[in-house]
Parts: C-alpha cells; sequence; structure tokens
C-alpha cells in the first residue's frame, strides 16, 4: 500500500474536519502512570505532596502536521482529605491549535481499616480552538467549506472521575469532558466535534526484593467513532530512584519509558514510540519528555501508596 505526505496530511485534517462529524482525539501520553491527573481529577491530592510537572510530546516525528503537545500540571492537598489541581494543555495539529485549562477538585473516603480508599473528583475548564485552513493545499481552493476559518472558539468542559485504592493497587475510572461540542464554520459546512472520552486505568506493586520494585499498569480508552484504545506497562523500580520499563499500545506502538530522580524534589523522565501502525513507514516515532518538582517532599514525611510513580 502506497502513501504519499499528502496523504497523510489530508488525513490528519479530516479527523478533525469533514462534511460529517467527525470525533476528535483526545491526547494521549506513553508516561500516563505518571499524570494520571489528566485524565482524572480524583487523582489529584492523593499523594498529599504539592506537585508541578510539565510534559512535551512530538508525536510522527518527520510527518508534515504532525500532532505536538505541550502540558502544564499543578496539583496539592488541601488537606487529608481533600485536593486542588491545574492542568493547561495546547495541541498543535496540522491546521488546528487547541488549548484546554482546566481546574481539579477531589475529595477522599477511607473505606474500611485495612486501608482501602475512595476518591472522587470533578474537573472544569474552558477549551479554545482555532483553525487556520489557509495552511492547507487542496486541490480545489475555492472550496467552500474550507473559506472561513475557526478563530478563538471557546466552549466550556466539565469532566468527573474516581480512583479506588489501597497502599498497593489501584483502579480508576473517569470521563474528562463530559460535554460534547460541535465547532462549525460560518458555512456551517466543516465541522469539528469534541466527544466524551473514557478512560479505565489501573495498577499495582510488587516487591520483588528489598531494592526492586515491579509496578504493572494499563488504561484503556474509549470514545465514539474511534477504535478502543488499550496500553499495558511493564515497569521496574530499582533503589526507588531509577524506572526503566517497556508499553504496548494495542495495534499503535511499542514503547520504552525511563525515569531519574535527580533529586528528592525533581525527576525526569522519557519515553520513546516505535509506531507498529502503517503510519511508522513515514514517521521516525514519537518523543515525550516529562518533568516533575515535588514542592515540599524535602519537609513532609508523607507515605504515599506505593504504586506511587
Amino acid at each position: 500500500m502506497k502513501y504519499t505526505i499528502k496523504t497523510l496530511v489530508l488525513f490528519f485534517v479530516f479527523t478533525l474536519v469533514g462534511v460529517k462529524l467527525v470525533a476528535q482525539q483526545q491526547t494521549q501520553y506513553t508516561q500516563y502512570m505518571y499524570t494520571p491527573s489528566l485524565i482524572n481529577p480524583a487523582y489529584v491530592g492523593i499523594d498529599q505532596v504539592m506537585k508541578i510537572s510539565a510534559l512535551h510530546r512530538s508525536q510522527w516525528i518527520g510527518v508534515h502536521g504532525a500532532p505536538v503537545t505541550q502540558t502544564l500540571m499543578l496539583s496539592t492537598p488541601l488537606g487529608q482529605k481533600t485536593g486542588m489541581g491545574f492542568n493547561i494543555v495546547q495541541d498543535q495539529i496540522g491546521p488546528a491549535n487547541e488549548t484546554n485549562a482546566s481546574l481539579d477538585l477531589s475529595y477522599g473516603l477511607q473505606l474500611n481499616d485495612a486501608g482501602l480508599n475512595l476518591s472522587f473528583g470533578m474537573k472544569g475548564g474552558v477549551q479554545l480552538l482555532n483553525v487556520d485552513f489557509t495552511k492547507l493545499t487542496t486541490e480545489n481552493p475555492n472550496d467552500s467549506s474550507l473559506n472561513e476559518n475557526i478563530n478563538s472558539r471557546i466552549t466550556p468542559n466539565i469532566g468527573a472521575g474516581m480512583y479506588v485504592y489501597n497502599n498497593d493497587w489501584y483502579v480508576g475510572f473517569s470521563a474528562p469532558n463530559l460535554l460534547s461540542t460541535k465547532h462549525y464554520n460560518r458555512a456551517s459546512v466543516s465541522t469539528v466535534t469534541s466527544a466524551t472520552h473514557y478512560y479505565l486505568t489501573g495498577g499495582m506493586n510488587f516487591n520483588v526484593n528489598e531494592n526492586t520494585k515491579f509496578k504493572p499498569a494499563f488504561l484503556i480508552k474509549s470514545v465514539t467513532g474511534a477504535p478502543t484504545s488499550i496500553d499495558f506497562s511493564l515497569n521496574f523500580l530499582f533503589n526507588n530512584k531509577f524506572t526503566t520499563g517497556l508499553s504496548y499500545r494495542y495495534n499503535a506502538s511499542v514503547s520504552g519509558l525511563i525515569d531519574f530522580k535527580v533529586s528528592s524534589s525533581f525527576s525526569l523522565g522519557y519515553a520513546y514510540d516505535v509506531n507498529t501502525s502503517d503510519i511508522g513507514y513515514f514517521s521516525g516515532g514519537s518523543h515525550e519528555v516529562l518533568l516533575r518538582y515535588y514542592v515540599n517532599r524535602v519537609t513532609r514525611n508523607v507515605r504515599k501508596p506505593t504504586w506511587e510513580f
């Protein structure tokens, strides 16, 4: 099967814009086990430590118009049972640029004396969308469906999630965008739709020996109009300082992950995806860099769940 760069660019564009309603996929991260608050507001405050994180993802290197994402996250406990978080995510894909800003709040309950906990979370925010159709090269420059750009279109967003966890395992379910919004150009021909995504996540911790921990995790994402995405990750933590592992996204990619705690307050993570789908013939893979800073880890003696990264 033969493809051209032009074909790939058109594929990206008509994933976002078309005569029919097409669902816009939310960014999916390879290091999802390090950034759970992006998809589940119930996570904020669970680790009882203020944390600032920054992530950059360049997807499908070498393909013109491929997705690029920058993310800034802050989370902090407000008390023993409550937490708060703030996220800003900027996505650029082809002619479309979308910025999402959200505030997360969580509330936790202890379900029994054995350490079983339940956390609820709510997310509220706004989405800012811009689509510049002049960046496209088309066979028909007079196509009426591409004459009107989408400029600074603002829409609200709400989301919800829950976590059930104890010291050694967790399961989370969330829908970070419950409002299905539609963006039209003035001609009411082209449409960008933000559809509701559902996430199921889970993970465990196994103490292999005194210095080694095995931390498998999974993520399942479902959205109408797109195939279900399934991720499995196998990570090993050595001496509570260095993490390495492999991740597999079904019918999409195989990834290598590393994370290093530079100090008790700062860690650096990196992931590289090798595409296993047809896009791999044209792409040099995907890169993801994650920085995390723990504001008060040095001064607080907090016992966090062992499945935490």
